[in-house]
């Protein structure tokens, strides 16, 4: 296969030389034109899209590297004088639909919405504009999620977090938590479930923006309450009629509720471990919106989804602990909530007793080598440019599996002896490519 590669960026261009041999390269797309690059089977492109994005500041086409779409097109259009034939490509992120309107309008495709999620741990949602048909019913979800990437002797800096009173779901990614010493804004202090999605991965340089996974996080199981006759060990005696009933928190152990309807519902959720607790033992933190602070029923239920959660909110009944700071002599510690409090002093308020929620709850960053493996790639890609632009470069490139996806549903008789990636950063379109190749022989 001959690969012909257009990238200005020096890092990318070093990324991609040090893992693929016989490139041929040129640096800025608008010194190129389609006599130059002669017979193509297909190209491919990625225009830059921080004009699109909806975390910057949308500038779409006001944005000099937005424009850049327009020598995609040009190319595009000089191209197919020459190839008739060539199947074409352009990935792009999600935007508004009157910046969507005008991209579509110029290459007379509508869009495929794809999210890398099926394939991958990473919520990547990204617009495909494609010459070929893709049914997206032929997808099939690959159930990987970030404890399956995550290095086991990873060097990151491991800190603690403090928990969310609710544990939080969107687009695949679950909150667990805050990372309170850092600062900034809310999205990069975000703590994400290793049994979740990672979340979409930016250019990442600086300011803790790599996303941050959770080691220890607490368990948010189902529970409801039941009146249960017990005896004087709490053991459950439903069949003695003389033992009176008790209200009982139930926590189950496979954390799903009972059946929900529309009427009023006793669904709760709890960290509690597995078993039933009598409703007096229970301390505090019982939620802001379906429990109250004395455990009563929560309110009607509606039909409608809750991100991802289903029908029940998830809001969670967490234990607190009583945390003492060290201070001289004293080497403080941590006591459960039915223990006895240390001696009050005439410390400042801050230096007491307090309660506490989040002992034991720790995170770290993810590695370039799990970024690298939520991208689809070998864990020593970006090795030859320093952890900073490794970021950077994994950030602005494709999701490998999903381009493999979509490249599975080209005519089985499609040549691809000649491709040509403009904007191609570090060449994840080769790594898919090369994937699909090894695929396509294996199929014949």
């Amino acid at each position: 296969m001959n690969y012909t590669a257009i990238e200005i960026d020096k890092f990318a261009v070093k990324v991609s030389d040090d893992n693929h041999e016989g490139i041929v390269r040129y640096h800025d797309v608008r010194e190129v034109t389609g006599k130059m690059l002669g017979k193509v089977d297909f190209f491919c492109g990625g225009s830059p899209c921080q004009g699109f994005s909806f975390s910057g500041k949308q500038l779409a086409f006001d944005d000099p590297r937005s424009v850049l779409f327009f020598e995609y097109v040009r190319l595009l259009n000089e191209l197919r004088e020459i190839n008739p034939d060539m199947v074409w490509m352009l990935e792009n992120v999600q935007m508004k639909k009157e910046f969507e309107s005008v991209i579509t309008e110029m290459l007379l495709v509508s869009p495929l919405k794809v999210n890398s999620a099926l394939f991958c741990p990473q919520n990547r949602v990204r617009n495909y504009w494609l010459s070929w048909k893709v049914n997206p019913l032929l997808f099939v979800d690959r159930q990987r999620y970030i404890h399956h990437i995550l290095e086991s002797d990873s060097e990151e800096e491991i800190k603690t977090y403090t928990p969310r009173d609710q544990g939080s779901s969107s687009e695949n990614c679950q909150q667990v938590g805050q990372a309170d010493d850092i600062r900034g804004f809310d999205i990069i202090k975000r703590v994400y479930s290793s049994k979740g999605k990672a979340p979409t991965l930016t250019t990442m340089q600086g300011g803790h923006r790599e996303p941050k996974v959770a080691l220890t996080e607490p368990e948010w199981n189902a529970a409801s309450i039941r009146n249960r006759r017990l005896d004087e060990n709490g053991v459950r005696k439903d069949d003695q009629l003389e033992l009176p009933l008790v209200p009982c928190l139930e926590v189950k152990g496979e954390k799903k509720s009972n059946a929900l309807t529309t009427v009023q519902k006793d669904n709760l959720t709890s960290t509690l471990p597995q078993g039933r607790y009598p409703i007096a033992d229970i301390v505090g933190g019982q939620g802001k919106d379906l429990l109250r602070a004395d455990i009563q029923k929560a309110s009607t239920l509606l039909a409608r989804d809750y991100k991802g959660f289903g029908n029940q909110g998830m809001t969670g009944v967490r234990v607190p602990k009583i945390k003492q700071y060290p201070r001289g002599k004293n080497k403080g510690g941590i006591r459960g909530h039915d223990g006895k409090t240390p001696t009050l002093t005439s410390s400042l308020w801050q230096y007491n007793n307090h309660l506490t929620y989040d002992e034991g709850y720790t995170w770290r960053r993810l590695s370039v080598v799990e970024c690298s493996r939520l991208q689809g790639l070998p864990d020593d890609y970006c090795k030859s440019v320093s952890k900073s632009q490794g970021y950077k470069q994994l950030g602005n490139g494709f999701q490998v599996d999903t381009i493999f996806e979509l490249l599975k549903q080209l005519p089985k008789d499609t040549p691809l002896d000649n491709v040509v990636s403009a904007f191609d950063g570090i060449s994840c379109l080769k790594v898919a490519l090369d994937q699909y190749k090894e695929w396509r022989d294996e199929e014949t």
